[in-house]
């Protein structure tokens, strides 16, 4: 298998590939780099006799059928711009793998990369990509149902409910090199046990190329307990849930809008101390940022008036897109700049403070389309919101490209509608 690096300038801390094995070892596989050999589609073309397995390969545990296998290859890809890895069996019995052009389950090379001599906090490292290929990234919130859901079905849901098993179907069929989850992605409280239950079976398929941020349900969890532990150190820091990584040429950042569990979200929190310091450190020509309460929404819920300062330093760094989720919904704003902070409503009722429309300014999408639930808008367009829907569950696909991205809003089908959205613009 190959995998282009070039997009990985930075000196390699650690690599990890992953790879779904179809049948069980119990004397597991070695990874060789592949000297001479060739990628095309799905097979190997060596030039020479196949790598002999070496005491410089790295090797995997004994495995059972249909799981993910994972081993550090660092020392295998460091220094290389295109490597191509070879697994070979280590036992008698061939093993069989889920080729690059499988969906969900191509293998998937991991890299956490060094800025200077030194990891930045948080950052995850560059994601490695296709050879050649602009990344797609699949993006919606509000997904996996409660198992105790009468609706749930076992994960197949209902056709207007729980939808969960449609919507991971939809973004494995469409191949993304990065799905981002925009939180709530466990009903009802995110507890461990209903994500092996529920997320699992469904949007847990695209587990090895996910990076998940946090939502409100997640709390519900004393200290989203279920959440990180289920993610693990996908799901950044326990107790912060903010990170940053690069997808191609674009730096993407995950952060934390249940602001009251993290010390806040204004001028010199914590969180929005490190979000300066890590735009500073990592400037891109693009940038996206997500989380799980909206900005600025006309759905159910409003919008999350806390993430003023937070936005206002993105609308500052000159940021390209911002994904959230909250309300089950689907909007589009096109290009909303700087606003200042307001006081929302009390008594739990929904605030919708008025977007400032700026044509140079952040592109913001809603898409809590995940599969949980669809809810009802009870408010009226907001300046600067283009297009919106509440009913059709489905996920956002963005490609992004070095200095410009599309997006196009996908339906899962069935029952729930058909609404879709497409569009492109360029980087600030």
């Amino acid at each position: 298998m190959g995998f282009e690096l070039a997009a990985v300038p930075q000196r390699i801390v650690r690599a990890t590939l992953s790879v779904y094995a179809l049948s069980g070892s119990r004397t597991g596989y070695a990874v060789a780099v592949a000297p001479g050999v060739t990628w095309r589609g799905q097979r190997l073309h060596p030039s020479g006799p196949a790598p002999a397995v070496a005491s410089a390969t790295a090797s995997s545990a004994g495995f059972a059928p249909h799981t993910w296998t994972s081993v550090d290859v660092t020392e295998l890809v460091r220094g290389h711009r295109g490597v191509t890895l070879a697994l070979l069996p280590l036992g008698r019995s061939e093993i069989a793998f889920s080729s690059s052009e499988a969906t969900a389950t191509a293998p998937r090379l991991i890299v956490e990369a060094a800025r200077g001599h030194a990891a930045a906090p948080a950052f995850a490292g560059a994601v490695a990509t296709r050879r050649d290929a602009a990344p797609l990234v699949a993006a919606a919130g509000d997904i996996a149902c409660d198992p105790a859901n009468p609706d749930f079905v076992a994960t197949r849901g209902t056709g207007t409910d729980c939808a969960m098993r449609a919507t991971s179907a939809l973004v494995l069929r469409a191949r993304p090199d990065v799905v981002l989850t925009l939180g709530d992605n466990q009903y009802d409280d995110s507890a461990y046990d209903k994500y092996r239950l529920s997320f699992a079976p469904t949007w847990g398929r695209l587990l090895p190329t996910m990076h998940p941020a946090i939502g409100n349900h997640e709390y519900a969890t004393p200290e989203a307990a279920g959440y990180f532990r289920y993610f693990g150190r996908r799901a950044g820091a326990a107790g912060r849930g903010w990170y940053s990584l690069d997808i191609g040429r674009w730096h993407v950042v995950a952060l934390n809008s249940e602001c009251g569990h993290v010390g806040g979200c204004g001028p010199g929190s914590p969180q929005e101390a490190w979000l300066r310091r890590d735009l500073a450190a990592h400037p891109a020509a693009c940038t996206l940022a997500y989380w799980h309460e909206p900005r600025f929404s006309s759905g159910q819920h409003g919008d999350a008036q806390q993430m003023a300062t937070i936005w206002n330093d993105l609308a500052t760094a000159r940021a390209d897109i911002v994904l959230s989720g909250h309300n089950h919904d689907y909007e589009r704003f096109d290009g909303l700049g700087a606003t200042p902070a307001a006081t929302g409503a009390d008594g739990g009722t929904p605030s919708y403070q008025a977007p400032a429309p700026d044509p140079a300014g952040i592109r913001e999408f809603v898409v809590g389309t995940g599969g949980e639930q669809l809810h009802h808008f009870r408010h009226a367009p907001l300046a600067g919101e283009a297009v919106r829907s509440d009913d059709t569950y489905g996920v956002l696909l963005l490609r992004l490209r070095a200095a410009s991205y599309s997006w196009r809003f996908a339906p899962a089908g069935g029952t729930s509608g058909t609404f879709t959205d497409a569009g492109s613009g360029t980087c600030r």
